[in-house]
C-alpha cells in the first residue's frame, strides 16, 4: 500500500518527531498535528485532538494517520477530566475523522503497558490484557476505541510499542540513567531491582516499524513492536559506560545496584508476528547511546 499524504498526531513528540522525518526521507507530505508549535513536518496544524472539527479538518485528503498524540509518560497518567479529555475522546475523535475522510489506514500507538505485570516472557500478542496502571488503562481503552471502528470498516491497526529510546527523548530509563552518569560523583546509581529486564527498540527502528505495520499490517490487529531482546539494568549500565568511555578514554565511574534475580521482573517481547511483515532491527548498542549523550 502506498501513501501520498500522511497525518501524524503528537508530531511534536518524542517518536512523533522522529516519525515524521522517517516518513519525509521517504518522500511522502507530512502533515503534524500537534499542541506544540515546534515542527517537524511539511505543514504543521496547531490543535488539540479533544477539537473534532480542527482535526476533522486535518485529516482531509489524507492516505494514513499514525495516531500518536495523548499522554507521554506512564508516570504522569490519570484518570482526570483532561488526561479522559485527551486519550479517550481524543482517540475517538481521530478514528471518527478517519472514518467520516475516508482514510485508507490508520495506525494506533499502544503500548506493551496493557499487558500488565506478572506476566511470562517473551510477551505474545494473544496474551490477555490485564493493565495494572492507569496509562496501561488508558492505552488498553483507546485499544478498544480502535477495534470498535475496525468492526464498522476503517481499516486500523495497533502497534504496543515497548521502551523506545534514542535522542531527543526525556524522562525514561537510559536519559535518566545517562544524566546520573554525567553528575560529579565516582559512581551513578541503578534505581529498584538491577536484575529487571527491559525490550529496548532504538527510535529509528520503531519509525520503520511503524511505516510496516501500515504499508502490511492487518487491520484490527494488533503487533509488538519492539526488538525481542531482553536487556537487564547491569548489562544496560554497561552499554553506558562503553558510550562515554567512546566520548572520554578516561571516564570510570562505576554502577552502584541491588541485584535480586528471584524477584525480577521481566519485560520481553515475542516479535515473531512483526517479522512475519519484514521487520528487523539492531539490538540496543553503545553507538546508539553515543548519539543520546552528545
Amino acid at each position: 500500500m502506498k501513501f501520498k499524504t500522511v497525518l501524524v498526531t503528537g508530531s511534536s513528540g518524542f517518536i512523533g518527531g522522529h516519525l515524521c522525518e522517517n516518513l519525509r526521507d521517504r518522500g511522502i507530505f507530512v502533515k503534524g498535528f500537534s499542541n506544540s508549535k515546534e515542527k517537524f513536518s511539511d505543514e504543521q496544524i496547531n490543535g488539540d485532538i479533544s477539537d473534532f472539527e480542527t482535526l476533522n479538518s486535518a485529516c482531509k485528503n489524507v492516505d494514513l494517520i499514525f495516531h500518536l498524540a495523548g499522554t507521554s509518560s506512564p508516570q504522569i497518567a490519570n484518570f482526570s477530566n483532561d488526561s479522559l479529555n485527551t486519550n479517550i475522546q481524543g482517540t475517538a475523535n481521530v478514528m471518527e475523522a478517519a472514518f467520516q475522510n475516508k482514510v485508507k489506514r490508520v495506525v494506533f500507538a499502544s503500548s506493551a503497558y496493557v499487558y500488565g505485570a506478572g506476566i511470562k516472557a517473551p510477551i505474545p500478542e494473544t496474551l490477555s490484557l490485564f493493565p495494572n496502571s492507569k496509562y496501561g488503562v488508558l492505552k488498553l481503552m483507546g485499544e478498544d476505541i480502535c477495534n470498535f471502528y475496525a468492526r464498522k470498516g476503517l481499516s486500523v491497526s495497533i502497534a504496543r510499542l515497548f521502551n523506545v529510546f534514542g535522542d531527543r527523548q526525556v524522562n525514561r530509563v537510559i536519559p535518566d540513567l545517562i544524566a546520573k552518569a554525567s553528575r560529579k560523583s565516582n559512581f551513578f546509581e541503578i534505581s529498584g531491582n538491577a536484575a529487571d529486564t527491559r525490550d529496548f527498540l532504538h527510535v529509528s527502528h520503531a519509525c520503520d516499524g511503524l511505516f510496516l505495520i501500515a504499508s502490511k499490517g492487518k487491520s484490527n490487529e494488533a503487533y509488538n513492536l519492539a526488538s525481542g531482546v531482553e536487556t537487564d539494568m547491569v548489562a544496560l549500565s554497561n552499554l553506558i559506560i562503553s558510550a562515554f568511555k567512546k566520548i572520554d578514554a578516561e571516564f570510570n565511574k562505576v554502577p552502584k545496584y541491588n541485584h535480586s534475580k528471584p524477584t525480577a521482573k521481566r519485560i520481553v517481547a515475542d516479535i515473531g508476528k512483526i517479522k512475519r511483515l519484514g521487520f528487523v532491527c539492531e539490538k540496543i548498542n553503545a553507538n546508539q547511546i553515543v548519539r543520546m549523550i552528545k
